[in-house]
Parts: C-alpha cells; sequence; structure tokens
C-alpha cells in the first residue's frame, strides 16, 4: 500500500518534527492569525514573518503532524527553540508554506479566472 506523505521535516532543537495541515489545522491557523484570511498571511511575507502569525502556522502544523509529542505544554518552548534555530520568524515561515502548499489543500489560483475572454471580430 502507498501512502502519500503530505508534510514537511523541520529540525527543532535537534529533533526532526512532521509539520503537516490539515482542514482542521488549517482552519485553527487561520482563526489564530493576525489576518482574516490565512490566504492574505501567506502569500505576504512580511505577514508570513509576524510573530502571531508565525507562532499560529508553526503550532497548528506541528501539533497536527506529531500528534500526543507536540501538546499545548511543549509548544511554547518548540516555538522559542526554533526562532532560536532559524535566526527569526522569517526562517520558519518557508517550511509552513511548504507544508500548507504540499496538502492540497490551498492552490495557486489563476489570474483573473472569471474575467471575460475577447471575442473574435
Amino acid at each position: 500500500m502507498t501512502v502519500i506523505d503530505k508534510s514537511v521535516k523541520i529540525k527543532i532543537g535537534g529533533k526532526t518534527y512532521n509539520l503537516l495541515f490539515t482542514v482542521k489545522a488549517l482552519m485553527e491557523a487561520e482563526h489564530d492569525c493576525t489576518e482574516d484570511s490565512l490566504l492574505l498571511v501567506i502569500s505576504s511575507p512580511s505577514k508570513l514573518a509576524a510573530f502571531q502569525n508565525c507562532y499560529a502556522l508553526l503550532k497548528a502544523g506541528l501539533m497536527a503532524g506529531n500528534p500526543g509529542t507536540v501538546t499545548e505544554d511543549n509548544f511554547d518552548e518548540l516555538f522559542a527553540a526554533a526562532v532560536e534555530e532559524y535566526k527569526a520568524c522569517a526562517g520558519v515561515a518557508p517550511y509552513c508554506v511548504e507544508a500548507i502548499k504540499k496538502s492540497g489543500l490551498i492552490i495557486k489560483a489563476e489570474k483573473n479566472p472569471g474575467a471575460a475572454t475577447k471575442k473574435e471580430a
């Protein structure tokens, strides 16, 4: 049986963790981000690197990808270690974006998919 792995590996404090975004994880991250839309957050590097957004994304993705291992009780310590290891939230953000892309739940939309096309004269 073939299993499709939709997680991204991230190393924090010498351990490797799975960063996974399920529907529930994306909803939790969106709820905790500073913007109303997760799409607005991940489409802007400055919003993505904002402390609260980085925290929300990493928390949702790590908790979904490591059930029982990453908990409410130990996440703050993991987050601090990740920010220190990757030198800032901006260093952690690409892992979150890659995991969101890999989930297949958010795809890149075509530009103006509903725009009318010119008719030949």
